[in-house]
C-alpha cells in the first residue's frame, strides 16, 4: 500500500486498515507519521484463495488526524490473486 500526504500539514502517527471482500484483515501502524507532500509504501501481507477479490485500504479510519478531505483516505480495487 502506498500512502501520500496531499494535505496542507504534516500527519502525526496514523494507521491504515485493510479489508478483503469486506472483512478487516490487517491494521498497519505508521507511528512515524508522514510529512506533507511525501509518500510511504509498505507491504501488507494478504493471504486468500486464488481468484478475484475486493481489497480496500482506509487511512486514519478512526479519524484521529485533522483532515479537510476524508474522501481521499480510501482506495478500493479488485485484484486477482494467483
Amino acid at each position: 500500500v502506498t500512502i501520500k500526504n496531499t494535505g496542507g500539514s504534516d500527519a502525526t502517527a496514523f494507521a491504515v486498515t485493510v479489508y478483503l471482500d469486506g472483512e478487516k484483515i490487517a491494521i498497519k501502524d505508521f507511528s512515524e507519521g508522514l510529512l506533507v507532500g511525501k509518500e510511504i509504501t509498505s507491504d501488507i501481507p494478504v493471504h486468500t484463495t486464488p481468484g478475484s477479490h475486493q481489497v480496500r485500504a482506509v487511512a486514519d479510519e478512526k479519524a484521529t488526524l485533522r483532515d479537510a478531505n476524508r474522501a481521499n483516505n480510501v482506495a478500493e480495487s479488485t485484484y486477482t490473486f494467483p
